[in-house]
């Protein structure tokens, strides 16, 4: 590693070496300085005043005004950088004029003018919301200082009558206006399906409907019940009344005028075998048994009519159960359409509001000196480029030029010492 009493020795023993390259890059410099195309950059400032109120206290609030301040600044930053603006940025500054006399050869190509140009400004504009204010810069680089400034106030103009016309809305009324006859449209032909569906289905309040089933329902299952259990109980009594006449039948002794002498004593012979210790006279038997002959016909009939009454019940519960799975598949329409009567309220009763609030809006706002984004400052022609900047190139130069040199001054010499040794 080389001392820095080498290097002096060096730098002095091979001066010629190190001073020429020295001189020749900084004249390089002062060149470029001098010919180099220089790159101009004008600028205009815009205010953004009258930001929202938020409805919150302490803190919050002012966080939440802080970050709407900041999306507001940024939301106009790249409006200021949409195709509409820059267009309009163009026609007030006339550029497409400009430019192509300045630079025809760029517009002898397959692509548009208009897109070409859009291009060119595009790509030298820059627009930022500066931190922590409500200012918003914009910039344009180019190599004629005024028409860097023209640029700049044309694209300034452009974004303020862009944000004219989007807060203005002064069409606004006629559109909201065109969509409330729509939506009372929308409404009456809503109305008028629900309408014919309630005549065409006899619906008219399924809840209430449903309801009184439900109750008709409930008090009809409750009657087939009583009704299941009384023919229930009537089954048991004709049971037991058949067992009863079945019984008394073998106890019975008929006169001899009627069945015979020999009927009598097979009769005679079952009593005594059946019953040997029976003591009840017999008339008594045979009035039991007409009786419970009479009480087994009522039964029979009593049960008859049991069975045809839950017959009819049951077929009145079928009826209500298939009546409220009607209702149940129609509700759901029906519930569709009303919902769709009730939405159409709603957007109508919401448009008209929104209506009238555009007429106040416009009336309030009809003129451009309410508009809350204001040039504070135009763009004037900058008297110095942003490039090449003098001090920065004669410094590299400088630099650069004592690099060259101290290299070429080592290589010189390191060249005739290997000279010398060979």
């Amino acid at each position: 590693m080389m001392t820095l009493s080498a290097i002096q020795e060096l730098l002095w023993r091979r001066k010629l070496s190190f001073i020429l390259p020295v001189i020749a890059v900084f004249i390089s410099s002062v060149l470029f300085q001098k010919y180099y195309p220089k790159t101009y950059e004008a600028s205009t400032w815009l205010l953004l005043s009258g930001n929202p109120a938020v409805s919150m206290e302490g803190a919050g609030r002012e966080q939440v005004t802080v970050a709407m301040r900041e999306q507001m600044l940024k939301t106009e930053s790249q409006i200021a950088q949409s195709p509409s603006v820059i267009q309009r940025a163009i026609q007030i500054s006339n550029a497409l004029e400009f430019v192509k006399q300045r630079e025809p050869g760029q517009f002898q190509s397959d692509i548009p003018q208009n897109r070409l140009i859009e291009l060119f400004v595009t790509s030298n504009l820059r627009v930022l919301s500066e931190p922590n204010t409500n200012l918003i810069k914009v910039t344009f680089r180019d190599k004629n200082p005024v028409f860097a400034a023209d640029m700049a106030d044309a694209v300034s103009t452009a974004l303020r009558e862009k944000h004219l016309e989007l807060n203005l809305i002064s069409g606004a009324p006629d559109f909201f206006s065109k969509e409330s006859l729509k939506y009372k449209e929308e409404l009456k032909e809503a109305a008028m399906r629900l309408r014919a569906y309630e005549q065409s289905h006899r619906i008219f309040a399924i809840a209430d409907e449903k309801k009184l089933l439900l109750e008709r329902l409930d008090s009809t299952s409750t009657e087939l019940a009583s009704t299941d259990g009384l023919i229930g109980k009537a089954l048991g009594e004709i049971a037991s009344l058949k067992m009863q006449i079945a019984a008394l039948k073998s106890k019975l002794v008929l006169p001899p005028e009627i069945y015979g002498s020999s009927q009598q004593a097979l009769a005679n012979t079952s009593i005594r075998l059946s019953d040997q210790s029976s003591s009840d006279p017999p008339l008594l038997h045979i009035r039991i048994f007409q009786d419970s002959a009479q009480k087994l016909v009522s039964s029979n009939a009593e049960l008859a009519g049991l069975e045809e009454l839950k017959k009819k019940q049951s077929e009145r519960v079928k009826s209500i159960s298939d009546k409220l799975s009607y209702l149940s598949t129609q509700e759901e329409v029906y519930n569709g359409l009303k919902r769709d009567v009730t939405k159409a309220e709603t957007d109508l009763l919401m448009i008209s509001k929104r209506n009238t609030e555009a007429e106040v809006e416009k009336s309030l706002r009809s003129t451009e000196s309410l508009s809350n984004l204001q040039i504070m400052q135009v763009a004037v022609p900058p008297l110095q480029p942003i490039w090449p900047k003098s001090s920065v190139t004669l410094i590299l130069g400088v630099a650069l030029g004592l690099m060259v040199g101290l290299a070429t001054a080592i290589a010189v010499d390191w060249l005739k010492e290997e000279g010398r040794s060979a």
